[in-house]
């Protein structure tokens, strides 16, 4: 799978030096697909300023999420003729997602309308109704908690397995997020750490117990003490004593020689 990935990038190599790019790969990263609907997420409870709100956030293909500031995201609604917000909130730490605030549901569904899938100066913008992304960022921050926690007993680091951007989530159209929509957890795997990078680099399937561990506390099958207890080393977690994702839900997002 490496060699034929690897293809996409070394065009006109010949056998040889497809055969030795495997040995080559110093890094790899992995993306893991959970279900929000394993998470237990919780039914809507939105009020009309909830309703009048539109979340966005920007991604960039290859590259860490990028910065969008308030004349970016103005200049990006007037060019597709959506209406102006009333307001622009900032949401979490970064710069790369907000909260456009409007003066009814009838121009946030607009906006939403217009400002869904667009790209603009390298960002590709992903928007949704505030109401799921507020839900979503709920049950994302319960769960970056269980994921932090177990992913520090396993690797002695909470680097190795980390929760991925809401922009970086796997949508369907028209559909329920509830049942249809999936998060993204990512997985550096490897043989080389970055220099003065000294955090362990797990196997995927150790990961795959590391995130099942998450799910279930997260989910409330297991209460919080259960990610210092269950047993996360390859050895123990094979015979049944802590649940894995499956592995037909992961697969190779990038890698590095």
């Amino acid at each position: 799978g490496v060699r034929v990935l690897g293809a996409e990038f070394v065009r006109g190599a010949d056998d040889a030096a497809y055969a030795t790019l495997p040995k080559r790969v110093r890094r790899c990263v992995f993306a893991l697909a959970v279900p929000y609907a394993a998470l237990r997420p919780p039914a809507d409870a939105a009020d009309a300023a909830d309703a009048s709100a539109l979340f966005v956030a920007a991604t960039a293909p290859g590259r860490r999420d990028p910065s969008i500031d308030d004349a970016w995201l103005r200049d990006a609604c007037a060019a597709t003729g959506a209406p102006a917000p009333r307001s622009v909130e900032r949401v979490g730490k970064g710069d790369a997602s907000a909260t456009l605030r409007f003066d009814d549901q009838d121009a946030a569904t607009r906006a939403l309308e217009a400002l869904g899938g667009l790209t603009r100066r390298g960002a590709a913008l992903a928007a949704l109704p505030w109401p799921e992304a507020r839900a979503k960022l709920e049950i994302r921050a319960r769960f970056k908690d269980c994921l932090d926690a177990a992913g520090r007993r396993a690797y002695g680091s909470g680097a190795v397995v980390r929760l991925a951007s809401l922009s970086r989530d796997r949508r369907r159209s028209n559909g329920d997020w509830r049942a249809d929509d999936w998060l993204r957890v990512r997985i550096r795997a490897g043989s080389e750490p970055r220099r003065g990078d000294k955090s362990a680099r797990g196997t995927t399937k150790r990961a795959r117990f590391v995130v099942g561990a998450a799910v279930a506390a997260c989910r409330g099958v297991e209460d919080d003490a259960y990610l210092e207890r269950c047993p996360l080393d390859d050895g123990a977690a094979r015979r049944g004593a802590t649940p894995a994702a499956p592995a037909r839900a992961m697969y190779l997002d990038a890698f590095a020689l």
